[in-house]
């Protein structure tokens, strides 16, 4: 019977291998990006840059000229543009897209921004899970939050929605749960409506 058994498992082997042989030739080669591909992206503004960042940039422009403004906050950090890291990537790009020093207070924050004009169930996807985890980090060093622009256009926003990182658990948000953080559009943020943010 053990002969018997040892013949089979044999044949059986000998049948299936030239099957996996030919599986492997006719199976689709993994694609290998190389070094030095350049990413096209689908949708470009004139001067070449995405439309996500084209839109990120626009926003952060607004957030400096009518709410972050000079008049009440100092810009200590602001990451390069597109065309900038395209060419050269600047690692303290990685940091929130701002660090601004409070004038009244003298206390230094992060800032990142974001614009979004459609929701995935519901929810704003503001960032990928890679992103939060590194926005998490930072904000143990120092304090770090999120300036949201939802709906309308980066240069005039619906909605806009400042939110400590120590406030959020998850990369996609229900805006109505975030509905204290909602500020005014068309105003700057003064010193004291800004720290009464951070301690809702």
């Amino acid at each position: 019977m053990k002969i018997l058994r040892v013949v089979g498992i044999l044949i059986k082997g000998i049948i299936t291998i030239p099957f996996r042989v030919l599986g492997a030739m006719f199976e689709e080669e993994p694609k290998i990006k190389s070094p030095s591909t350049t990413v096209k992206f689908k949708n470009q503004n004139k001067s070449g840059v995405p439309d996500s960042f084209d839109k990120g940039e626009k926003f952060e422009e607004f957030l400096r000229e009518k709410i972050f403004t000079k008049e009440n906050y100092i810009l200590v950090h602001k990451t390069h543009n597109y065309q900038t890291n395209s060419n050269d990537f600047v690692e303290s790009s990685l940091l929130p897209d701002f660090k601004f020093r409070c004038k009244s207070t003298n206390k230094e924050f992060f800032v990142e921004v974001k614009f979004r004009t459609t929701t995935l169930e519901g929810k704003v996807e503001w960032c990928n899970q890679k992103q939060f985890e590194r926005y998490k980090n930072v904000n143990k060093k120092a304090l770090t939050f999120l300036a949201l622009g939802y709906k309308g256009s980066p240069a005039k926003p619906d909605e806009i929605y400042v939110i400590p990182i120590s406030k959020i658990n998850y990369s996609g948000l229900y805006l109505s749960t975030f509905d204290e953080y909602r500020i005014p559009t068309n105003k700057n943020l003064s010193n004291n409506q800004f720290w009464k943010i951070q301690k809702i």
